[in-house]
């Protein structure tokens, strides 16, 4: 990658010493941004130490003292200023986001099936950003989601709530706009029915969820975002139901688990910060 530096160009004109009288024609310092090197300066600072030796002038070395003095600080303060924005590029980057979630399960049966329910998701990640336009993002999720289904005429609702844990690989197109795919895995931290006297259902549940995600996200302006994502859940919502002495009834949802093999699906809306 090449590095712009301010590297600084000492000219010194033509002297013409007359007696004892000393004439400077030009003594002009110029700025310009090029390619930082290194033997740039060692020989121009080189050349000013030689012309320095050899001025025998209290008035020349005195000007030549501060031509040197002057570029030895520009060029200190260029370096560090690169510096910094090369760590500044290459900083770690955390942020927050949320959001909308637009979830459903697959799997239905005659007389069973499920419709898709509202929730909502917030999110902290990890995403350090490269030169190369490929990254990672590592992030932690809370997400509610769940479905609906029509319990004898009843609208019923089961909601979900998971912590997940996406590593997505990242790929940016352009300054504004990267694409994010990978894998995660997710835990149920609980799940309940509406209009059911006990409410819980965590028990009948699978505690641990897994899949893919692929999304979109825009940067429209330093630090804000926006963007959308889908996740694509691989792993059975419930356990296989089984009946005990300590659990004489039948199964209190209308589907046997054995057979419907509900899994995940959420579309998620978002908007965040990357600090």
């Amino acid at each position: 990658m090449n590095i712009p530096q301010i590297v600084c160009h000492t000219t010194l004109a033509t002297t013409l010493i007359s007696g004892n009288r000393l004439t400077i024609r030009v003594a002009l310092f110029s700025v310009h941004p090029v390619k930082y090197s290194p033997l740039n300066f060692c020989v121009a600072f080189s050349f000013g130490l030689l012309l320095l030796c050899r001025a025998k002038q209290t008035e020349m070395k005195k000007i030549l003292y501060t031509l040197l003095a002057c570029a030895t600080t520009s060029l200190a303060f260029a370096q560090t200023t690169d510096i910094e924005k090369i760590e500044d590029r290459y900083k770690q980057r955390f942020g927050l986001k949320a959001g909308y979630n637009w979830s459903y399960v697959t799997g239905s049966k005659e007389g069973f099936n499920p419709s898709n329910h509202s929730g909502f998701m917030v999110s902290a990640f990890y995403a350090p950003t490269s030169r190369t336009g490929k990254g990672f993002r590592s992030e932690i999720v809370f997400s509610r989601q769940g479905y609906s289904f029509d319990n004898g005429g009843k609208n019923t609702d089961v909601m979900n709530d998971y912590i997940y844990l996406p590593q997505l690989v990242t790929f940016g197109i352009g300054r504004f706009f990267q694409l994010q795919a990978g894998a995660q895995i997710g835990v149920l931290l609980n799940s309940k029915m509406s209009g059911a006297k006990d409410s819980t259902i965590t028990g009948l549940m699978n505690r641990i969820d897994y899949g893919f995600a692929a999304g979109v996200e825009l940067n429209p302006v330093k630090g804000f975002l926006i963007g959308g994502r889908y996740n694509l859940g691989l792993g059975k919502l419930y356990k296989q139901y089984e009946t005990t002495t300590s659990n004489p009834g039948s199964y209190p949802l209308p589907f046997n688990p054995e057979t419907t093999n509900l899994k995940n699906g959420v579309v998620q809306f978002f908007v965040g910060y990357r600090f």
